[in-house]
Protein backbone atom coordinates (compact mmCIF):
# COMPACT_ATOMS: atom_id res chain seq x y z
CA UNK A 1 0.00 0.00 0.00
CA UNK A 2 3.17 2.14 1.02
CA UNK A 3 4.47 1.62 -2.42
CA UNK A 4 1.56 2.59 -4.28
CA UNK A 5 1.30 6.31 -2.39
CA UNK A 6 4.46 6.88 -3.28
CA UNK A 7 4.01 6.22 -6.82
CA UNK A 8 1.16 8.51 -7.06
CA UNK A 9 3.44 11.32 -5.02
CA UNK A 10 5.93 11.01 -7.75
CA UNK A 11 3.39 11.25 -10.87
CA UNK A 12 2.13 14.15 -9.33
CA UNK A 13 5.08 15.98 -8.94
CA UNK A 14 6.09 16.35 -12.68
CA UNK A 15 1.89 17.54 -13.55
CA UNK A 16 2.50 19.98 -10.67
CA UNK A 17 5.45 21.87 -11.48
CA UNK A 18 4.15 21.40 -15.79
CA UNK A 19 0.87 23.27 -14.26
CA UNK A 20 2.93 26.08 -12.75
CA UNK A 21 5.37 26.55 -15.31
CA UNK A 22 2.46 26.78 -18.24
CA UNK A 23 0.66 29.96 -15.51
CA UNK A 24 3.89 31.68 -15.24
CA UNK A 25 3.95 31.02 -18.88
CA UNK A 26 0.91 32.79 -19.67
CA UNK A 27 1.39 35.54 -16.90
CA UNK A 28 4.76 36.78 -18.35
CA UNK A 29 3.15 36.82 -22.35
CA UNK A 30 0.64 38.96 -20.89
CA UNK A 31 2.25 41.54 -18.49
CA UNK A 32 3.82 44.43 -19.30
CA UNK A 33 6.27 44.16 -16.54
CA UNK A 34 7.37 40.31 -18.15
CA UNK A 35 6.88 40.84 -21.88
CA UNK A 36 10.53 40.52 -23.73
CA UNK A 37 8.42 42.08 -26.87
CA UNK A 38 7.68 45.62 -25.25
CA UNK A 39 8.30 48.55 -26.71
CA UNK A 40 11.51 51.09 -25.25
CA UNK A 41 9.30 53.96 -24.07
CA UNK A 42 12.34 56.10 -23.55
CA UNK A 43 15.66 56.94 -23.95
CA UNK A 44 17.58 58.65 -21.22
CA UNK A 45 21.46 59.50 -20.18
CA UNK A 46 22.64 60.94 -17.33
CA UNK A 47 25.89 62.01 -16.15
CA UNK A 48 27.23 64.35 -12.98
CA UNK A 49 29.28 66.93 -13.33
CA UNK A 50 31.46 69.12 -11.05
CA UNK A 51 30.70 72.89 -10.99
CA UNK A 52 28.20 72.84 -14.12
CA UNK A 53 25.67 75.72 -15.14
CA UNK A 54 26.49 77.31 -11.71
CA UNK A 55 25.79 74.21 -9.42
CA UNK A 56 28.75 72.65 -8.04
CA UNK A 57 27.15 69.27 -8.04
CA UNK A 58 25.23 69.20 -11.41
CA UNK A 59 23.53 65.74 -12.55
CA UNK A 60 23.34 66.82 -15.82
CA UNK A 61 20.24 64.36 -18.15
CA UNK A 62 18.62 64.00 -21.33
CA UNK A 63 15.42 62.36 -21.62
CA UNK A 64 13.46 61.28 -25.22
CA UNK A 65 9.62 60.23 -25.35
CA UNK A 66 9.80 57.46 -27.38
CA UNK A 67 5.66 56.83 -27.38
CA UNK A 68 2.90 58.19 -28.94
CA UNK A 69 1.53 60.17 -25.97
CA UNK A 70 2.81 63.40 -24.75
CA UNK A 71 4.27 63.60 -21.20
CA UNK A 72 2.75 65.78 -18.25
CA UNK A 73 5.01 64.35 -15.27
CA UNK A 74 8.38 62.12 -14.73
CA UNK A 75 9.34 60.30 -11.83
CA UNK A 76 12.93 60.16 -11.93
CA UNK A 77 15.62 57.97 -9.72
CA UNK A 78 19.19 58.54 -9.13
CA UNK A 79 21.48 56.54 -7.43
CA UNK A 80 25.29 57.66 -7.53
CA UNK A 81 28.83 56.05 -5.70
CA UNK A 82 32.26 57.28 -5.53
CA UNK A 83 35.56 56.20 -6.95
CA UNK A 84 35.71 53.87 -4.68
CA UNK A 85 32.24 52.05 -4.93
CA UNK A 86 30.52 53.47 -2.03
CA UNK A 87 27.55 55.55 -1.96
CA UNK A 88 27.24 59.24 -1.79
CA UNK A 89 24.11 60.36 -1.21
CA UNK A 90 22.17 59.98 2.32
CA UNK A 91 19.29 57.19 1.19
CA UNK A 92 20.08 54.76 -1.53
CA UNK A 93 18.77 57.14 -4.15
CA UNK A 94 16.97 60.02 -4.88
CA UNK A 95 13.58 61.17 -6.43
CA UNK A 96 13.43 63.70 -8.72
CA UNK A 97 9.98 65.03 -10.13
CA UNK A 98 9.81 66.96 -13.48
CA UNK A 99 6.30 68.23 -14.02
CA UNK A 100 7.01 69.29 -17.85
CA UNK A 101 5.24 68.53 -20.47
CA UNK A 102 7.23 66.31 -23.05
CA UNK A 103 5.81 65.65 -26.54
CA UNK A 104 6.03 62.53 -28.45
CA UNK A 105 9.50 61.68 -29.87
CA UNK A 106 10.90 65.03 -27.96
CA UNK A 107 14.62 65.28 -26.05
CA UNK A 108 14.59 67.22 -23.28
CA UNK A 109 17.61 68.32 -20.90
CA UNK A 110 18.21 70.00 -17.48
CA UNK A 111 20.26 70.04 -14.86
CA UNK A 112 19.51 68.89 -11.13
CA UNK A 113 21.34 69.99 -7.95
CA UNK A 114 22.04 66.98 -5.81
CA UNK A 115 24.32 69.06 -3.28
CA UNK A 116 21.70 68.58 -0.76
CA UNK A 117 21.13 64.91 -1.27
CA UNK A 118 24.82 64.01 -0.59
CA UNK A 119 26.43 63.02 2.27
CA UNK A 120 30.00 64.66 1.44
CA UNK A 121 31.75 66.11 -1.57
CA UNK A 122 34.85 63.94 -2.48
CA UNK A 123 37.45 65.17 -4.26
CA UNK A 124 36.93 61.76 -6.30
CA UNK A 125 34.68 61.63 -9.14
CA UNK A 126 30.99 60.51 -8.91
CA UNK A 127 29.74 57.96 -11.14
CA UNK A 128 26.16 57.22 -12.08
CA UNK A 129 25.27 53.77 -10.33
CA UNK A 130 21.38 53.93 -12.01
CA UNK A 131 19.62 56.47 -13.54
CA UNK A 132 15.89 55.62 -14.63
CA UNK A 133 12.50 57.27 -15.11
CA UNK A 134 10.15 55.00 -12.12
CA UNK A 135 6.81 56.28 -13.78
CA UNK A 136 5.56 58.85 -16.94
CA UNK A 137 2.56 60.57 -16.06
CA UNK A 138 0.81 60.70 -19.88
CA UNK A 139 -1.63 63.78 -20.70
CA UNK A 140 -5.16 61.88 -21.19
CA UNK A 141 -3.47 60.48 -17.01
CA UNK A 142 -2.50 57.18 -18.04
CA UNK A 143 0.47 56.37 -16.42
CA UNK A 144 3.47 53.60 -17.04
CA UNK A 145 5.65 52.50 -14.62
CA UNK A 146 9.26 50.79 -14.70
CA UNK A 147 9.67 50.26 -10.38
CA UNK A 148 12.85 48.38 -11.32
CA UNK A 149 14.54 50.44 -14.24
CA UNK A 150 14.17 48.42 -16.95
CA UNK A 151 14.93 50.86 -19.81
CA UNK A 152 16.86 52.80 -17.65
CA UNK A 153 20.84 53.83 -17.81
CA UNK A 154 22.93 51.38 -15.66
Amino acid sequence: MKKNKLVTKLYFLPLLLLILYLVISAYGRNSHLWAKTSPVPYKIWGEMKKNSGGLENAFEYEFTNLTQKNIKKLEMIISLFDGDGEPVLESDYVTINLIQEIESNQTVQGVVDLSPYLIFNPDTPYFTDYFYVKKIIFEDDSYLEDPFGRWGQK
